[in-house]
């Protein structure tokens, strides 16, 4: 499933305002497909997730914990009155290789030393109210799809030199039910009916509208000479190679006609696109061929 098609498990914490880099406004682009700059949905840092792991194993081994084996587990997909929403652990801990039944469930975080302060003790749930929520979600997912855990191993490397620091997040199941109802009704609201959400005072707000701003000034509705010619380019892809010359001859046209455009939509759905200059100085021209058959037939 595309994650435009599902609030995760940051978008959750996005729509009730605790993620601490991603707002109502960023989750409401993310649904709508429209293109975020990366730095948009980054953590504090990207994170090595194999040598992380292998800290995880060596610092739990040190612990007065039974042998646990690290696995790599699928997204949880849960559907609430239409609905689709979704979790995507970094790890679970299960008995052995031949168990699938996580003892508990893993989240790893890369954090700033200086922030630490914010930061409660070690084996604590004194956390970041964000991520807290973030790992509430993975549990309440799982437990949806038959993979109940009493709580998740929120392991947080503070600096690269140094040896990741644990905290316990416990279930939540009433935090986990008012973050799926929020999240139901944003969607509801905002998603279906393509309807940004109201202004706040948030930087995430500002980022946002800007971002949607840049996309909304670089499309526009196709014209009917223009949708001609995308379904003229339809018929003869079926015979491509004896036709290449006539399809590119109809790209460079609307190319052309384009006048500084990057994109061309037929009643808010794509039907073409111009990607950004690469660094060969080229651009390449993507159609949605398939909403021009489908919306021809309309």
């Amino acid at each position: 499933m595309d994650r435009k098609d599902y609030i995760g498990s940051t978008g959750a914490p996005g729509v009730i305002g605790t993620h601490a880099q991603k707002g109502p406004h960023d989750v409401w682009l993310e649904c709508m497909g429209r293109p975020m700059k990366p730095s948009a949905y980054m953590e504090i840092s990207l994170i090595d997730e194999i040598s992380h792991t292998e800290m995880i194993k060596r610092k739990l081994a040190g612990l007065d914990i039974d042998p646990v084996v690290i696995k790599e587990v699928a997204t949880y997909f849960v559907q609430r009155d239409g609905v689709n929403l979704g979790a995507s652990p970094d790890r679970i801990a299960v008995k052995s290789n031949r168990h699938r039944l996580p003892l508990f469930l893993i989240e790893m975080k890369n954090a700033f030393m200086q922030d630490r302060d914010s930061w409660g003790e070690e084996f604590s749930a004194d956390v970041t109210p964000g991520y807290r929520d973030q790992c509430i979600w993975h549990m309440g997912c799982a437990a949806v799809n038959g993979h109940p855990v009493e709580r998740t191993l929120l392991s947080v490397r503070f600096s690269a030199f140094n040896w990741p620091e644990f905290f316990w997040i416990p279930r939540d199941d009433q935090r986990f039910l008012y973050m799926v109802s929020e999240c139901v009704n944003f969607w509801k609201t905002y998603v279906d009916t393509k309807t940004p959400p109201p202004a706040d005072p948030s930087p995430a707000c500002r980022r946002a509208q800007l971002i949607a701003q840049e996309w909304e000034d670089k499309q526009r509705e196709v014209t009917e000479e223009e949708y001609a010619k995308l379904q003229q380019i339809k018929k003869m892809s079926a015979t491509k190679d004896s036709l290449g010359k006539s399809i590119d001859q109809l790209k460079n046209e609307l190319v052309e006609a384009l006048n500084g455009h990057m994109r061309l939509n037929r009643f808010d759905r794509k039907v073409m696109g111009v990607s950004k200059e690469s660094k060969k100085g080229t651009r390449s021209v993507t159609m949605n061929l398939a909403n021009v058959e489908e919306m021809a037939n309309e």
